[in-house]
């Protein structure tokens, strides 16, 4: 019910510029008001737990980006997004209509990655596009990561 009725709340957190004194960015975060009430991540987990994971994010991928599109130029929005979903079909549709240079994709510290090469080739075309990568709370790993990242 809470994909289909698109109960997600995105809250923006700004990123800031202290020199110029202006926001530059923001991070989009959901947030679930319908019952029972938990922590973003209890629903994530859950929904990945009965096969719902990606629907999920990228239910709160489009509901971020709908948000985004209200931002003024050239103001970025960074969304997370799992190994998972970037592999999932529905990627590419969800952010299709949002500007690639105003995008930073975060990939999650929630979820791990198993297959470095192959999420390194998925990322390889976003990235050329002129979408931005942020890797959240990782440990530099140069073995794994291609330096073209």
């Amino acid at each position: 019910a809470l994909i289909a009725e698109r109960q997600i709340a995105i809250l923006m957190q700004p990123i800031f510029d202290f020199a110029r004194r202006e926001p530059t960015g923001f991070e989009c975060l959901s947030r679930f008001a319908m019952e029972p009430r938990r922590s973003p991540d209890q629903w994530f987990n859950e929904a990945g737990s009965v096969g719902l994971g990606a629907a999920l994010e990228l239910a709160a991928i489009e509901a971020a980006l709908d948000l985004g599109m209200m931002l003024p130029d050239p103001t970025y929005v960074s969304i997370n997004a799992s190994a998972e979903v970037l592999m999932d079909d529905g990627f590419d549709a969800a952010i299709a209509d949002f500007p690639p240079d105003r995008l930073v994709i975060e990939l999650t510290e929630h979820a791990a990655v198993h297959e470095y090469v192959t999420l390194s080739s998925r990322l390889a075309p976003l990235r050329a596009a002129g979408i931005k990568l942020a890797i959240d709370d990782a440990v530099y790993a140069p073995l794994y990561l291609d330096p073209e990242l």
